[in-house]
């Protein structure tokens, strides 16, 4: 979406945008402030975890996403 310019909100949990993140116009990045993130791990090792999913994205609630993707709405 970056390198074709489509307007994109990235969800990070375990993943940091320095390393993987994407750059570029129109770009948004929405960011887990849980405390272990970002750990850099495949599976979440957190007794919450179900199945190894990351608890850190569980805090990134359907409106803290719909107002990421307001600006790049404007934006189209």
């Amino acid at each position: 979406a970056a390198v074709a310019g489509t307007p994109a909100l990235t969800l990070y949990g375990a993943t940091d945008t320095a390393l993987i993140g994407t750059y570029g116009k129109h770009q948004q990045h929405l960011v887990s402030d849980f405390n272990c993130a970002p750990c850099y791990k495949r599976k979440c090792p957190l007794p919450a975890s179900r199945n190894g999913e990351p608890v850190c994205m569980t805090e990134m609630t359907p409106e803290m996403v719909w107002h990421g993707l307001q600006p790049l709405l404007a934006a189209q």
